[in-house]
């Protein structure tokens, strides 16, 4: 199966380097064109579109689909592509939050992965629940199909980490730019591999 994923487009929050996760913004006038811009080279074959419950997202999977005249299926909303709930941080830089939160921040840096955000979830409960979500997903979908993940770019961090059999800690070390995408391939065997598309 052959699994293209798509970070949404830019949106009016995301040049202030604030975290946002659940918040639900739209998509911006220059995250319209990131989506153009990759849609023009982006993949074309594909069987279904999936995305998350997130508006950015969800428009980004609209307009490409608009920019290739494509006549693909409505997508299918999926809730464990929803970004990470950042709590009482979203909206807010890490300079606003040890401002604010000196004690919260402290005790995030102690245990990034069982912290739970005021508010919010922890980075452990994210991987748990994207983990389990992707599980299930593959067993949906054919061997030979080609399919379009609209979503974030910490659901594609988890993603990359179990598709290519890496652990955890791995995911800091993938950047998906707003509107760009990546592609991986998953064998019968299970096992996962990145690829490049020609465009």
């Amino acid at each position: 199966m052959h699994l293209h994923l798509i970070r949404h487009g830019r949106t009016p929050s995301m040049d202030k380097q604030v975290y946002l996760g659940t918040t639900d913004e739209t998509l911006s006038p220059a995250g319209y064109q990131d989506v153009s811009l990759y849609a023009a080279h982006g993949p074309r074959h594909y069987q279904r579109i999936f995305v998350s419950p997130l508006q950015r997202a969800v428009q980004s999977a609209k307009h490409y689909t608009q920019v290739q005249s494509s006549l693909v299926e409505p997508p299918v909303v999926l809730s464990w592509l929803a970004e990470r709930h950042f709590g009482l941080f979203e909206g807010k830089s890490y300079t606003e939050l040890c401002a604010t939160y000196p004690q919260h921040v402290s005790a995030w840096n102690a245990d990034p992965w069982g912290y739970i955000l005021p508010e919010g979830e922890s980075a452990d409960a994210f991987w748990q629940r994207v983990h389990q979500g992707f599980t299930d997903f593959v067993t949906l979908i054919d061997d030979n199909e080609s399919v379009l993940l609209f979503c974030h770019q910490g659901v594609i961090r988890v993603i990359l980490a179990i598709a290519l059999g890496l652990g955890r800690d791995t995911i800091w070390r993938f950047a998906i730019a707003p509107g760009q995408g990546v592609h991986i391939e998953i064998g019968q065997d299970g096992y996962g591999f990145l690829r490049w598309d020609e465009g």
